[in-house]
């Protein structure tokens, strides 16, 4: 049991006593007074905060309601400026300040209201109410301003972007029944400040100080950078440039202008009364930008590098424009602007836009192509929305290439165009010396002549018939593949010449054409170093020229222009090499051989047409030929008969040892692979199929229009189907399609001209695999014949392909080809020899 006792309260009290007695006291009333004020203030304050947390609930909810009007005329404002809607902007754009209203219409009108495109930036659209970061509403609740994001990609080189985002404010006062974009008041912007420095002054709006000090520090050491690395700039001593970053919305629309990535300053506007800035320095000698606050304040250290460079990249151009003496937008702008941008990416403002494959790509154009391309220009807007690599490649060219500086090179275009190309003399003294330069400078960077090559390069050398620059005639020249070197064998009378191989490959057969010192021209074998004439004809009339040869070696095809009724011969090869009777055999048409040489089919006509389609059996010399009827390209197939085209598109077959003509394929077939369903389709060329004695090819063009689609087709005899194996598209048909065959059978070669931005394309396509390899040869608008431009190796696995002056060497089945381009020389054609 516990020590103690426990009780409750009501239990508890006090040991009894006997208590004086006292008298009674009157109450007293203040206890009572403070407890009935008590209870009225808390009554009262209950009531207050009531009132109170009622009041502050109601006011979160106005101003939840009003910033939900507020953002739903930003999000309508968002969508003009991103459609550049100026008809759905006006609707949300105060009055108040006409020249202001006026600015921004123009500014939302052209589609710049977000966009940054002068300086570098490419916008990046996004949602317009996720794009709000914040919404402060003034007190008396009739005005907001509106912060929002926004986002731009900048050029890193290398086909990569950065993205850097920026904060855009907004005013917006309440109007009658809507929230309206309005212009902010003058206290918004605070008084006007200045920065100075050596080499410029900058003025700029009390609120952007921060930022604007920091820009002057770096505009400065930019625009010193400028005149110390900058070759023949040629800065003045007492250069000091102005620029005002300026709160008017047209500064927006006055860097933004231009098209594209012009940097360049422009001529301005006056329009709607009101009064565009100054672009160029040379009127108030004022360059006005953006401020920063209208532009988009940085929102890190990237964006603020982003936008550094977007404004000295606009002030090194009106510098560099300014010392030039040149005023835009004439029609070389395009080009000075490339020659800005080389100085700008000098400087790290810009990136040099060509990357590592656009040297390849352009291999093919010539440099007069360029110039004359982009001088003049008429529809700068239309211009600039073009690619222009090849552009900034023949200027990074000439300045590599010639030691002169951009800054030359941009006083030269103000020059005529001839003599702006004089500068180049002393390097380059003739066109065909600059374009050989030209083509060098790309082949030397492009990623081809970096790579090995994927197979061995055949045991034979290259002839070439090459003329220099400086002289009238050709020479025959010997290289190696390998090295490049180049070996003088014999120097001709005449501009140029066409070459063939002995069928042994241990010579040549050249004809001497065109014009020359000579006084005739003359057909001769070129064997181990001595001349086997066997032609001359006077200056003016063309000698016969080899096109083929048969199997066995023995006889030579050659065609003359000069006899139209009888333009094949055929020479003997063994009686003109041993005995020197070298008589040329007059022919009914062109041979083409059976694979043992025995028999031939010639392919003529009597009239002297163009157009040979009269079609002889004959024997393997050309004689006792028989008239088969009329038909083209002949082909010869594995069992000796041979196939043709006959008129009205059918496929014929030619019995040789009965001489029996019976249809070989199957025309519904053909013309249910969609292929001769247009009328104007036609066969125009066949080829065997060396794996299929059943299987040919057929090359199909449309020659219906201008443009057409052409397609290579297998069929094949005995399964009655037609596949195609490459459709070529679209084709021209301002030059005739040129085919050829590979001697071993194996590889055809379809040249086609596309149009004149594409030029000639090659199609080299494996008969055996069906596989094509696809090169652009050339763009220049000209006859091409395949069976000249095209030699092939003896081991089937190269080919050389000789075109506006150059050799290309293809490795046969692998997307590689080395380019041989000889110094201050052209060179027409190339064959293999031993």
């Amino acid at each position: 049991m516990s020590n103690f006792d426990w009780y409750s309260e009501e239990d508890a009290g006090w040991d009894e006593q006997n208590a004086p007695k006292l008298e009674p006291k009157r109450p007293r009333r203040w206890p009572r007074v403070l407890l009935i004020l008590l209870i009225v203030g808390v009554g009262l304050g209950t009531a207050v905060f009531t009132l109170y947390r009622q009041l502050n609930n109601r006011v979160d909810e106005v101003s939840f309601e009003l910033e939900s009007r507020i953002r739903e005329s930003h999000a309508i404002v968002y969508k003009a400026g991103e459609q550049a809607d100026r008809d759905l902007f006006i609707t949300f754009l105060s009055g108040r300040d006409d020249v202001w209203a006026a600015a921004e219409e123009r500014v939302v009108g052209a589609g710049l209201l977000f966009r940054r495109h002068g300086f570098g930036l490419e916008w990046l659209p996004g949602d317009a109410e996720t794009a709000v970061s914040a919404v402060e509403i003034a007190p008396t609740l009739t005005s907001a301003v509106v912060t929002a994001t926004h986002h731009y990609a900048v050029n890193v080189g290398h086909g990569l972007t950065q993205t850097v985002t920026f904060l855009q404010t907004a005013v917006y006062r309440l109007g009658s029944d809507r929230w309206i974009f309005s212009p902010p008041d003058d206290d918004y912007w605070g008084n006007t400040e200045s920065s100075s420095g050596e080499l410029l002054t900058l003025t700029y709006p009390a609120r952007d100080t921060a930022v604007a000090q920091r820009l002057a520090a770096d505009l400065e050491a930019k625009l010193n950078e400028m005149c110390g690395r900058l070759a023949d700039i040629n800065c003045p001593a007492d250069m000091h440039i102005a620029i005002d970053l300026s709160p008017n919305p047209t500064a927006l629309y006055e860097t933004n202008k231009l098209p594209g990535h012009l940097t360049m300053t422009a001529p301005p506007v006056r329009s709607f009364g009101w009064y565009s800035f100054p672009a160029r320095l040379s009127n108030e000698r004022v360059l006005t930008l953006p401020t920063p606050t209208l532009f988009g304040l940085p929102t890190d250290e990237a964006a603020y590098q982003a936008m550094f460079r977007g404004y000295a990249a606009r002030v090194v151009s009106a510098a560099i424009t300014e010392m030039a003496g040149w005023e835009c937008c004439d029609d070389q702008a395009v080009m000075f602007q490339v020659l800005l941008d080389w100085q700008l990416a000098q400087l790290g403002l810009k990136m040099w836009p060509v990357q590592a494959q656009d040297y390849e790509r352009v291999l093919v154009t010539s440099l007069t192509a360029v110039f004359d391309k982009w001088q003049p220009i008429f529809d700068l807007e239309e211009a600039v929305a073009q690619d222009q690599t090849d552009l900034y490649l023949l200027f990074e060219f000439l300045i590599r290439n010639t030691g002169l500086s951009a800054a030359i090179l941009q006083r030269s275009l103000m020059n005529d165009g001839d003599e702006a190309w004089n500068i180049v003399a002393e390097d380059y003294p003739t066109i065909p010396d600059l374009e050989q330069g030209w083509i060098g400078y790309l082949y030397g960077r492009s990623q081809a002549a970096q790579s090995p090559p994927p197979i061995p390069f055949p045991d034979e050398a290259l002839h070439l018939v090459c003329r220099p620059n400086d002289v009238e005639d050709s020479i025959l020249y010997q290289s190696s593949p390998a090295t490049q070197e180049m070996t003088l064998n014999r120097a001709l009378t005449h501009e140029t010449a066409v070459i063939y191989p002995l069928p042994d490959r241990s010579g040549l057969i050249v004809s001497e054409l065109d014009a020359g010192t000579g006084p005739s021209t003359s057909t001769f074998i070129w064997q181990s170093g001595r001349e086997q004439l066997i032609t001359r004809n006077l200056a003016d009339l063309p000698v016969p020229y080899p096109i083929s040869a048969s199997p066995d070696g023995t006889q030579v095809l050659f065609y003359s222009e000069a006899n139209a009724s009888t333009p094949y011969t055929l020479l003997n090869l063994p009686a003109c090499l041993n005995d020197g009777v070298c008589n040329l055999q007059a022919l009914l048409g062109g041979m083409i051989w059976s694979p043992d040489g025995q028999r031939a089919i010639l392919r003529g006509n009597t009239t002297g047409a163009d157009e040979d389609n009269l079609l002889f059996l004959a024997d393997g010399d050309g004689r006792n030929a028989q008239l088969i009827g009329q038909g083209k390209y002949p082909i010869w197939m594995a069992d000796q008969s041979v196939i043709y085209v006959e008129a009205g598109q059918t496929l014929m077959q030619l019995n040789t040892d009965l001489l029996t003509v019976t249809p070989f394929a199957d025309t519904a077939t053909l013309t249910n692979t969609l292929i001769t369903a247009n009328p104007q389709t036609q066969i125009e060329f066949l080829a065997a199929d060396p794996t299929n004695p059943d299987s040919v090819y057929l090359a199909i063009g449309d020659a219906s229009s201008i443009l057409g689609n052409n397609y290579l087709v297998r069929y094949n005899r005995q399964s009655n189907e037609a596949e195609i194996v490459l459709e070529r598209g679209e084709e021209s048909v301002l030059f005739e399609r040129s085919y050829t065959v590979s001697p071993d059978g194996r590889w055809l070669a379809q040249m086609t001209f596309t149009d004149t931005s594409q030029g000639w394309q090659l199609y080299l396509t494996n008969l055996e695999t069906g596989e094509t390899q696809h090169k652009t040869i050339s763009i220049t608008p000209k006859e091409l014949d395949a069976a000249i431009a095209l030699s092939w190796s003896a081991d089937g696995r190269w080919a050389s392909l000789t075109d506006d002056g150059y050799v290309r060497l293809l490795a046969l089945g692998h997307d590689y080809d080395r380019w041989f381009i000889p110094e201050h020389m052209v060179c027409e054609q190339a064959v293999w020899l031993r």
